[in-house]
């Protein structure tokens, strides 16, 4: 072929490849386009495992010490309860027992301020039907703040909530210690309000929060501490603390208008879980890539263990040699080492348990009387049974075969 033809050829070729990518990505850009787009991914790292991270930031850039407490079990040491101002729960205290409770009381009465969510009613109703829940469980009977003050949330019906016209805009309210009356908007979920089962005992109500379907939030005075209910602390956590004034709220309960001059702030202690996490979680938290690595290589230890390593032995019974062949075996070992005077003393021991069992009369220690009743029963000479019977240390080959072949023949005519 001419070169000049395939030299056109290949021209022809680049050019109608270069059109083609034109045309596509004229086509790409006229039919896509980069667009950014916003996706909920939802709280990670710290965030998702605790829910009062945000208030924890948001009090520590107001001046206020806080610490983040896991489990109730912090209650048991009353020493460091009395250098705490103010302990926000929330939690529904499940874990709360009555030493825990005790505690509690005496650190409000000595002046703390304790924040708590109010367990639901028919947990409460539940609890009291149980007769033996105090005895069997140790627990307060049957909750610390439904003791104190008989509060429990109660969840409206649907009825109420329609008479209500769905009430869902936020309850407007004047701070409790602010003397410029202060008013906050906090948002509460209009369907689950306080409610008194029971008449507590005598504290003064001294703060509340309410609106037509009910109290969200009811404070008493409790010996020279103050003990808040509310319907709910969700409002305190990080999905909800950012709306509305539910961060200006929770400063003033940790830190009323009367503290706010104090320099000297004591620490403020935040319980999102009743429990300390178990070993096994807190690893998975805080270890998580190890855990991670250990899992996997366990994984790969389940996958490698059952392998075999060279063929499969054939599933054949063992042989067994007979007993006779052991024996053999062992006279035989004695024999190739010269032991002979052992191999004669076995058989001497078998020809004297024969005897004293065929003719009891026979008295192993009067050798000169038992060689005489021998001969006349076996009719062997008495010298040759005296050299079969006796004891010896030494013998040689000839001689063993011969005491031997006496042994058998006594042994066969007793």
């Amino acid at each position: 072929m001419d070169p000049e033809t395939v030299g056109m050829g290949k021209k022809i070729l680049y050019t109608l490849l270069l059109v083609l990518i034109a045309y596509l990505s004229v086509w790409f850009y006229q039919n896509y386009s980069w667009v950014e787009e916003q996706k909920e991914v939802g709280f990670q790292g710290l965030a998702k495992r605790k829910p009062l991270l945000a208030a924890e930031f948001f009090l520590q850039k107001m001046g206020v010490r806080n610490e983040p407490v896991n489990g109730l079990v912090a209650f048991r040491d009353t020493d460091i309860m009395h250098r705490v101002s103010s302990i926000l729960i929330a939690t529904k205290r499940e874990t709360l027992n009555a030493e825990l409770a005790d505690n509690l009381l005496q650190w409000l009465n000595a002046g703390g301020h304790l924040i708590v969510e109010a367990r639901y009613c028919q947990d409460i109703d539940m609890e009291l039907r149980n007769q033996n829940y105090q005895a069997e469980n140790g627990l307060a009977d049957p909750d610390f703040v439904f003791r104190l003050l008989g509060l429990c949330v109660k969840t409206l019906d649907d009825k109420t909530i329609k008479a209500l016209d769905g009430e869902t805009t936020p309850v407007t309210a004047e701070l409790a210690d602010s003397p410029l009356q202060t008013r906050i908007q906090v948002y509460f979920p209009y369907w689950e309000v306080l409610k008194q089962l029971k008449t507590g005992q005598n504290y003064e109500l001294t703060w509340k929060i309410a609106d037509q379907s009910g109290p969200y939030l009811m404070q008493y005075a409790v010996g020279k501490g103050r003990l808040t209910v509310l319907s709910t602390t969700d409002v305190f956590t990080n999905e909800y603390i950012d709306q509305y004034d539910h961060a200006r709220l929770l400063l003033e309960l940790v830190q009323p208008a009367s503290l706010q001059n104090n320099t000297l702030q004591e620490t403020v202690w935040l319980i999102a879980v009743d429990d300390m996490p178990s070993l096994w979680h807190w690893l998975w938290q805080n270890a998580g890539y190890v855990m991670a690595s250990l899992s996997l290589l366990f994984l790969l230890w389940l996958w490698r263990a059952p392998l075999r390593f060279g063929p499969v032995l054939d599933d054949q019974p063992v042989a067994r040699r007979k007993l006779l062949e052991h024996i053999e075996a062992s006279a035989w070992y004695r024999w190739h080492y010269k032991q002979w005077p052992q191999l004669i003393t076995a058989v001497q021991e078998d020809v004297w348990e024969q005897i004293q069992k065929m003719h009891p009369m026979i008295q192993r220690e009067r050798p000169d009387q038992a060689w005489s009743i021998l001969e006349e029963i076996t009719q062997i000479n008495q010298s040759d049974i005296k050299k079969a019977l006796a004891p010896l240390k030494t013998i040689n080959e000839k001689d063993f075969e011969q005491t031997i072949k006496t042994l058998h023949t006594l042994k066969n005519n007793l």
